[in-house]
């Protein structure tokens, strides 16, 4: 009896190590096939999948205790694998290196720099990271290379969106091609710097739609709530250095993405936990009216009147090259007044 509690106890103590250490590999250690990588707490889990109904496979990251499996970022989207027989592995130099069935490379990353002792870990915030093994310090700064740097349709807590202005890069998102392919699209989401900062959504033809200008507390086209104010944190980081922007959940039971999809539309999800489902909490373009530039130059747009678009005759600027979005908000958001209240034209 005795022998056989020391066996049950080495069985767990070997378990307890190998379930510990699945959140990262290590120099020589590799991920294949259906293995994965689950974070420490248990929320994303990193792998190789095949979307929809394409024959292709990808190393991606996705929410791992939420049925119906969600992507929200993925490595080798403009360079698929044929088959199930790809490889992760972590070279001495800090460099992930994913290869295909003739050890042909696929994907890498670029390390900062090098450290004598480089780890893979994938964080709990859903961040694959390459950090040195000894240092317990989880700030960006520290990474060797981290996924958040390279976002995809997908943004999600702890990501930023904006430009490094030391650095000469940009951090934007961009749409799959389809449901079946995650090959970047014509639609992406990015920061615009050429004013007052804000969100443009373009693509096609050029400028889709917008969020609106920061105004120091939100972007003003966003219709925030007290209670996402009490759930989600939005800040922009704005120096000589970078002008970024990044959202934090205040509450640790909150789970919110943002997703570009193929067709550029916007969408924020929030995970219902009673129902098990992703629920819509706003969407982009919620209406004709969000269209950029849907009027003109000093039109005005209300999707409650006929016709929606209004010329412009008897509206003048009060910032030239603005442009006003909805009947309502011109006063603030557009710089806009109307030289004749309630007057209609078309």
């Amino acid at each position: 009896m005795k022998e056989i509690w020391k066996s049950f106890l080495a069985i767990l103590f070997i378990h307890t190590i190998l379930h510990a250490a699945n959140d990262s590999i290590n120099i020589s250690e590799s991920i294949r096939d259906e293995e994965t990588l689950v974070s420490s707490g248990g929320m994303f889990a990193l792998g190789f999948f095949s979307p929809g109904n394409s024959r292709n496979w990808y190393l991606g990251i996705w929410y791992n205790n939420i049925p119906n499996q969600t992507v929200v970022w993925v490595a080798n989207r403009g360079a698929p694998l044929t088959n199930k027989t790809g490889v992760l592995t972590l070279t001495e130099a800090g460099t992930l290196c994913l290869v295909n069935e003739t050890n042909g490379l696929i994907w890498s990353t670029n390390a900062s720099r090098t450290v004598q002792n480089p780890t893979a870990q994938l964080l709990d915030s859903g961040n694959l990271v390459v950090k040195d093994a000894d240092d317990d310090d989880d700030r960006p700064e520290n990474f060797l290379w981290h996924s958040f740097d390279h976002p995809t349709d997908t943004y999600i807590p702890g990501m930023k969106m904006g430009s490094d202005l030391i650095r000469g890069e940009e951090r934007y998102m961009s749409s799959w091609w389809s449901d079946d392919d995650p090959a970047p699209c014509k639609f992406r989401t990015h920061m615009d710097l050429s004013g007052y900062p804000q969100i443009f959504t373009e693509g096609g033809r050029g400028v889709r739609y917008r969020y609106g200008p920061w105004n120091g507390v939100q972007f003003s086209g966003i219709a925030y709530t007290v209670t996402d104010a009490a759930s989600i944190r939005v800040t922009i980081e704005m120096n000589s250095n970078r002008v970024m922007h990044s959202e934090y959940v205040v509450q640790s039971s909150v789970v919110t993405r943002l997703t570009l999809y193929p067709d550029g539309n916007g969408v924020r999800w929030t995970w219902n936990e009673g129902n098990q489902a992703w629920r819509i909490y706003y969407r982009f373009p919620i209406d004709i009216c969000d269209d950029y530039n849907k009027c003109g130059a000093y039109g005005s747009c209300n999707v409650a009147e006929s016709p929606r678009v209004n010329a412009s005759t008897n509206l003048s600027p009060r910032i030239r090259g603005a442009r006003v979005e909805r009947i309502g908000q011109v006063d603030v958001l557009g710089g806009f007044r109307n030289s004749t209240a309630g007057m209609m034209c078309s």
